[in-house]
């Protein structure tokens, strides 16, 4: 595979498309729901107190998504 860079769409396919791009923080964690978000094109992180005061701190809205247990 080449290394041009186009615009539209990829061409390159599921894993090798995931290899390419970087993880945010929920790649360090263990739960299968957070880790299927740890390559999205969001800097997701699991929350806790230092999220929360960032939050704070920069005066933004925190968006919170939890897990739901079958």
């Amino acid at each position: 595979m080449n290394n041009l860079l186009t615009k539209g769409p990829s061409i390159m396919q599921g894993s090798e498309k995931t290899k390419r791009r970087t993880p945010n923080a929920l790649i360090k964690e263990k739960s299968p729901y957070l880790l299927q978000h740890a390559y999205n094109p969001v800097n997701w992180c699991p929350w806790g107190k230092e999220e929360f005061a960032r939050a704070s701190e920069e005066n933004k809205p925190i968006f919170l998504s939890i897990e739901a247990v079958q």
